[in-house]
């Protein structure tokens, strides 16, 4: 499949890759249920997990903060076979940041 090929290339380079886990900026609860037009800006916003799953490289999701009351966070990709990678580069994440999760529910 060229398209892994082409993750695989790319992440022998570049073995550890920081990303944003959506594209746009966060929604608020519930966006995704209001109309057709927002569901469709939410899947969009996911792309890249979307492709990293597809692929099927690893990647972990680490919450980075809370910024008007949204939280926020990065992704860290990895090479295949590569889970410790990404998740050492998590647990450097956190201890830089502290530990963010879990978040209050809002009423």
């Amino acid at each position: 499949m060229g398209l892994q090929r082409d993750w695989a290339v790319f992440l022998e380079e570049y073995p550890l890759v920081l990303a944003p886990v959506f594209t746009d900026p966060p929604f608020a609860p519930g966006e995704e249920l209001r109309d057709e037009e927002s569901h469709q800006r939410i899947q969009r916003a996911l792309r890249l997990c979307t492709a990293t799953s597809f692929v099927g490289v690893p990647a972990v999701a680490v919450p980075t903060g809370v910024v008007e009351g949204l939280p926020y966070g990065v992704q860290l990709i990895g090479r295949s076979y590569r889970e410790d990678l990404c998740l050492e580069a998590a647990e450097a994440v956190e201890r830089r940041l502290g530990v963010l999760a879990p978040i209050d529910p809002r009423p």
